[in-house]
């Protein structure tokens, strides 16, 4: 974790309130938003380790689990979302980045 927040100090990411949450170069916020599946529990789970974790290291992080249609709305029809937890079947690095980012290949 040390080396974490020195990276992150490094990048100018910073606590400068000393709320317990780091601040971007502009001194908004740096909140994080993190949506596991609602039907998947392992999901659930593995979402709210990451946000103990990345809370520790001084990021506001939540945890809202979704619907699957919800989901796939917001992430390939909208592609609105900070992270989301799905399986989608095809682990191909250029199929993943083609369909979960906002600009195609």
């Amino acid at each position: 974790m040390t080396k974490v927040k020195e990276i992150l100090d490094k990048l100018g990411y910073i606590d400068t309130n000393r709320d317990g949450v780091r601040e971007d170069e502009n001194g908004k916020t740096i909140e994080l938003e993190i949506s596991p599946s609602n039907y998947d529990p392992v999901r659930i789970r593995a979402a709210q380790l990451m946000q103990l974790w990345w809370t520790k290291i001084g990021l506001r992080v939540s945890v809202v689990s979704l619907d699957f249609d919800t989901m796939i709305n917001k992430a390939y029809v909208k592609h609105e979302f900070c992270m989301v937890m799905i399986e989608d079947g095809d682990l191909d690095p250029d199929h993943m980045l083609s369909t979960m980012c906002s600009w195609s290949m």
